[in-house]
C-alpha cells in the first residue's frame, strides 16, 4: 500500500514516483488541499490499546453508573454533614448540661437547660456561637457574642422554673459529700458507666477528684 511520506525516492515503488514531490528531505505525497498529519505509529498502538480496554463497555450503562456515583457521594456528603451536626448538638447539649448544674439549675431540669442551650447556640470553629430562631447572631452586654453564662443568667429571669429549689435539689443523696469523701461507685466518666449528672457534681463540688477519675477513664479535663 502506498504511503504517504518516502525517506528516499528509491522507497517510492517507480510507477508512482510521478506521484510524489521532495520536500525537505522527504517524498511527499502529491494531493490537493492541507497534507494530512503524520501519526507515529506508537501512538497509534497506544490508542488501539486504550479502545481495546473499553470495547465492551455500555456507553448508556457508563452514564448510568456515573449518575450513580454522583447520587451516591452526594448522599454520603448528605450523610456524613447530618451526622457532624448531630455530634456538635450532643456537644452542646453535655455543655449546658454541666453549666446547669453550676448555675443550680434543678436536677429534674438539667435535660431540658441543655435542650434549651442546644437550640440557640451553634458549634463554629470549635466556639459555641448563639443564634436567635430567625438565624441571627445574638450578642451580649459587653458587644461580643452571647456566652452560654450570660444565657444562663438570662434564663433566670425568662425560665426561672428551672431553677425552683435549685440549690437544695443538688443536696441529694446522689450527691458526693461536702466533705471530701472518695467518690463511691462507678467511674462516671468511664465509657461504660457513663453518667453525665454525677460529673456535673464531682466537677462542681469536687473538681480534683473529678480530674483524677476522668484522667482514669481516659479523659481529658476541661475545668
Amino acid at each position: 500500500m502506498p504511503r504517504a511520506c518516502y525517506a528516499t525516492e528509491a522507497q517510492i515503488p517507480k510507477h508512482l514516483r510521478s506521484e510524489y514531490e521532495k520536500r525537505g528531505d522527504k517524498f511527499i505525497l502529491k494531493i490537493e488541499g492541507d497534507h494530512p498529519s503524520f501519526v507515529p505509529r506508537g501512538m497509534v498502538d497506544d490508542l488501539t490499546r486504550k479502545l481495546e480496554a473499553v470495547k465492551d463497555i455500555d456507553p448508556e450503562e457508563y452514564q448510568w453508573l456515573k449518575k450513580e456515583r454522583l447520587e451516591s457521594s452526594a448522599s454520603l456528603s448528605k450523610r456524613i454533614k447530618t451526622l457532624q451536626a448531630d455530634l456538635d448538638r450532643a456537644a452542646v447539649r453535655e455543655r449546658f448540661y454541666h453549666l446547669g448544674v453550676k448555675c443550680g439549675v434543678n436536677p429534674a431540669a438539667l435535660e431540658d437547660f441543655a435542650e434549651r442551650g442546644a437550640n440557640r447556640f451553634r458549634v463554629e470553629k470549635g466556639e459555641l456561637v448563639a443564634y436567635d430562631k430567625n438565624g441571627k447572631r445574638i450578642y451580649g452586654k459587653t458587644g461580643h457574642g452571647l456566652s452560654p453564662e450570660e444565657f444562663a443568667e438570662q434564663s433566670k429571669e425568662t425560665a426561672s422554673h428551672l431553677f425552683e429549689n435549685g440549690n437544695e435539689a443538688v443536696t441529694t443523696v446522689d450527691q458526693p459529700k461536702s466533705n471530701g469523701a472518695s467518690h463511691v461507685g462507678p467511674n462516671p466518666f468511664a465509657k461504660e458507666s457513663r453518667n453525665l449528672y454525677q460529673q456535673s457534681l464531682l466537677v462542681k463540688h469536687h473538681p480534683d477528684q473529678a480530674r483524677q477519675l476522668a484522667i482514669e477513664a481516659g479523659v481529658k479535663p476541661t475545668w
